[in-house]
């Protein structure tokens, strides 16, 4: 199954999963503008990818990164405390989790303040609403928790915390990098340029087709599939002129994509793909992009 059938599926369904962002999505999430800058990329340590299904408090933790947490879909409040202007709340971090912070067994929904006095002595919370497209910084160190209002789809960027002084390459940003092209060693992943990853490109141009495939309302015939191929210049970038043969190539990779053999394609050609055909499918459709 792919990662993006998962999500779409498990979405509806109480589940939590929390890890580093999955490869295929690093390769269609860009760097966010904050963090174009040289000297921030080479401090870059890892990401993480949050998904639950359902309205749900989530533990207290503390990040020894700075932190760039950005809301993909579904809505969350965050509440955080500057460990800097109130130190002893870090009493409350009863569990260490190793290079990934602290984190505390206390419930949000009833607060028992004699096992956790110090949050009497926290004077100011600062609490931020997350919708799609928000993203909010994170100072190292900075106790947060957060409670899902709806569900939740985020993607987090972790930075090593060090003091600097913007230059001139901060000013101009890092142009349309995406994170599949940086290197995050917390999750021993080694950044590819895209211009020599070929299984890579190969992967994001079956992608695109297949995009055009997942709308439950799109079922396409031959010439419907040859009409949106010719106005594809991401698929197609080195495309001179359509030729008879180019047709004929076409209509090799219509064949190839048409897995129920029902000379039409939509979604249910997609569901078909799994971990045993797909070598082969890859294999015919690098040869049939190759021919293009």
């Amino acid at each position: 199954d792919s990662v993006r059938n998962f999500v779409n599926k498990m979405m509806s369904k109480t589940f939590y999963i929390s890890d580093n962002l999955h490869n295929n999505y690093k390769s269609i999430f860009k760097l966010p503008a904050c963090l174009q800058c040289t000297y921030v990329v080479d401090l870059l340590v890892e990401t993480s990818h949050i998904l639950m299904g359902h309205v749900y408090p989530l533990p207290v933790k503390q990040n020894i990164h700075d932190v760039l947490h950005c809301q993909v879909d579904g809505s969350k409040e965050m509440l955080l405390v500057d460990n800097k202007e109130f130190p002893e709340v870090e009493s409350i971090l009863d569990l260490d989790m190793g290079s990934h912070g602290r984190a505390s067994l206390l419930n949000s929904l009833a607060v028992d303040y004699e096992r956790y006095p110090a949050l009497t002595s926290v004077k100011q919370f600062h609490l931020a609403m997350l919708g799609p497209g928000d993203c909010i910084y994170i100072p190292a160190g900075w106790i947060t928790q957060s409670n899902i209002l709806t569900l939740d789809n985020s993607v987090e960027l972790k930075w090593t915390s060090s003091s600097w002084t913007p230059d001139s390459d901060c000013s101009k940003g890092v142009k349309s990098r995406f994170l599949s092209s940086l290197s995050f060693p917390g999750e021993k992943y080694i950044g590819v340029d895209p211009t020599l990853d070929k299984k890579g490109v190969l992967v994001d141009k079956v992608s695109l087709i297949f995009d055009k495939l997942l709308s439950k309302k799109n079922s396409l015939n031959f010439a419907q599939f040859l009409a949106k191929l010719v106005k594809d210049d991401i698929v197609l970038p080195d495309l001179q002129e359509w030729t008879v043969e180019i047709t004929a190539r076409t209509k090799e990779m219509f064949n190839t994509l048409d897995m129920n053999l029902d000379n039409m394609l939509d979604y249910r050609d997609v569901e078909m793909v799994n971990n045993e055909n797909i070598p082969k499918l890859m294999g015919r459709m690098e040869d049939r992009l190759a021919d293009l």
